[in-house]
């Protein structure tokens, strides 16, 4: 793993190409393992390297990725069943748990970045 100038880790090409793999194929089925083989990692490996550089883990990308494509589809008007299994989900209760634990972190985030720019860190 190579460093920029102010010391952070900068992705290397094989990290990359992991997180292309998410973009693409969220809605498949892409365990750790499947993720970490498809650029030559170990899971372990995969899951440390991907969070120091891109500060979250490949599994909670992966979560964020369908709950864009989520967000879209349900603006368009389709209904949450559907919508769950679009976007990769086999069970509907699982989609909506994964929803509400992204949105409670997506809230959490917004309320220390206000904490710090209020605190001017």
């Amino acid at each position: 793993m190579s460093f920029d100038a102010a010391g952070r880790p900068q992705p290397s090409p094989r990290l990359f190409k992991v997180r292309r793999l998410i973009e693409r194929c969220y809605a498949d089925p892409l365990s750790p393992g499947r993720m970490a083989r498809h650029a030559g990692f170990t899971a372990t490996e995969l899951r440390r390297q991907f969070e120091v550089c891109f500060g979250t883990t490949p599994e909670a990308y992966l979560i964020a990725c369908r709950m864009r494509a989520a967000d879209r589809l349900l603006a368009s008007g389709k209904a949450e069943t559907d919508v769950a299994l679009l976007v990769g989900y086999s069970s509907y209760r699982r989609f909506v748990g994964d929803r509400q634990r992204h949105e409670r972190a997506l809230r959490i985030a917004a309320g220390e970045a206000a904490m710090r720019a209020r605190l001017g860190v």
